[in-house]
């Protein structure tokens, strides 16, 4: 599945709703159509989330799954499917939060079902 990376947040305080909607949008800091150098890959796994450039398939992030604290799909004001990932670790109260625009609304659900089954998997496996 290919998605463009949209935006990262490095301060998202605990507690902060995900669903923030960037006003860099309007400033022409995100792109409202992805150009071929922003398209990414996201793979899920029992290891985690790797999102990988489409083109070249160099990895750009590694987030083991540990720290996955959430991921929501939602449509966004241009009716666009996006995906917000927040990443956390232990004892730190500030997340990063990744957001990537998805081709549609099937897709966006298909990647949080993903994530769901291998949680859910691995939790079966430790009981």
């Amino acid at each position: 599945m290919t998605f463009e990376l949209l935006n990262r947040n490095d301060s998202l305080p605990e507690g902060s709703d995900v669903l923030i909607e960037s006003t860099n949008l309007l400033e022409n800091k995100i792109q409202l159509f992805p150009r071929d150098d922003d398209l990414v890959t996201l793979l899920i796994s029992k290891h985690g989330v790797k999102v990988m450039d489409a083109v070249k398939k160099e990895v750009l992030q590694r987030h083991p799954l540990h720290t996955v604290a959430q991921i929501v799909y939602y449509n966004d004001s241009f009716f666009k499917s996006n995906l917000a990932l927040k990443i956390g670790s232990v004892g730190r109260p500030v997340y990063d939060c990744y957001v990537f625009q998805c081709c549609d609304e099937d897709q966006a659900q298909n990647v949080c079902q993903s994530l769901k089954d291998v949680f859910d998997s691995i939790a079966r496996h430790v009981r």
